[in-house]
């Protein structure tokens, strides 16, 4: 299909899923979400993003939100809150470059998670990034396109603190295979862009890493599959997410970085089960150096939040991993 046939499909499918929603989310028996969130202005990291060739229209705008961290928030929030984005039309890229004493010349796209409806974007992106800086490697926050969500913030709400399972009914099929199209093509471009201006960045164009959390993570995973040497990381992270169904995983195969937590309730009955192990023996399977991390104890959405829980670690894990698959130009 057409680039631009597909993307006329892809606005009409959101459209239409607009019009799907009310009925089955506010028809819903759902908590009432006052108190915990408020609307807020795009953050000042923002105002050095770089624009992707990602566009698609959208009814609603885009728009902001500080959630507090409560038994009524959205489940994969996490406990602490963060700040959430949602109904992003344009793909962006945002850099986050270490001090120029640290730096490695070896950097990592982070695409953050939010169930392709929101992004997580300051725990699971931000801060993420500022490890990463910290560690010497320069990050490059990804923000997504997403399906679009009803413009007012309580149905919105109403619906992403829904299971996983009812959730996944709410998108109307059409509308989900379109997002998960345009999210692959900001990803495959997201590469594509740092390794083209690896050299402005003072960056290794051979060391360009990619790590999703949640829905971020079954785009990594996808991305790290892809046979075009131009848009295909080095090395790849999944956090608390990977992909069903897999394929074969050919010999050039990045590295892959997987963990999650045993108490994540998208791991309950057979929604995700073994997929985590199913991913890791294809990659041994394939011969690709491959971790996989399980905790006991730690939920979804964890991100860099400390809970006092064992998946705490899992940044210790990364850290050591990363020095590995990617080592720092040697002075």
């Amino acid at each position: 299909m057409r680039a631009s046939n597909r993307s006329a499909v892809l606005q009409v499918l959101l459209a239409l899923s607009l019009l799907a929603w009310p009925h089955r989310v506010l028809s819903s028996e759902a908590t009432e979400y006052a108190g915990i969130w408020e609307e807020t202005a795009p953050p000042p990291e923002e105002t050095r993003s770089i624009r992707l060739s990602g566009k698609t229209d959208n009814p609603a705008r885009e728009s902001w939100l500080r959630l507090r961290g409560s038994e009524a928030a959205p489940w994969w929030i996490g406990p602490t809150g963060t700040l959430v984005v949602r109904n992003v039309s344009q793909a962006t890229l945002t850099p986050f470059l270490p001090a120029a004493d640290k730096a490695t010349g070896t950097a990592m796209i982070v695409a953050p998670g939010g169930g392709t409806l929101a992004l997580s974007i300051d725990q699971q992106g931000y801060q993420i990034a500022r490890w990463l800086n910290d560690r010497g490697i320069a990050a490059f926050v990804l923000k997504y396109r997403l399906v679009p969500t009803p413009a007012d913030t309580e149905p919105f709400l109403k619906m992403v603190g829904m299971p996983m399972p009812v959730y996944s009914d709410v998108i109307p099929p059409g509308v989900s295979a379109a997002e998960e199209v345009a999210t692959r093509e900001d990803a495959l471009e997201a590469v594509r862009y740092v390794r083209a201006h690896a050299a402005q960045w003072h960056l290794s164009p051979d060391r360009i890493g990619f790590i999703g959390f949640s829905a971020g993570a079954y785009t990594a995973v996808g991305l790290a599959l892809t046979a075009d040497e131009a848009s295909r990381p080095d090395a790849v992270a999944a956090i608390y997410g990977t992909m069903s169904g897999l394929p074969d995983v050919p010999a050039w195969a990045p590295p892959l970085f997987i963990t999650a937590a045993f108490d994540d309730p998208l791991n309950a009955e057979d929604y995700n089960s073994d997929v985590y192990a199913r991913t890791y023996m294809a990659w041994r399977k394939a011969r690709v150096p491959a971790e996989l991390h399980m905790f006991a104890t730690g939920g979804h959405g964890f991100g860099i939040a400390p809970q006092g829980k064992s998946s705490d670690q899992w940044l210790n894990l990364l850290d050591h991993w990363l020095r590995e698959m990617l080592p720092a130009t040697s002075r």
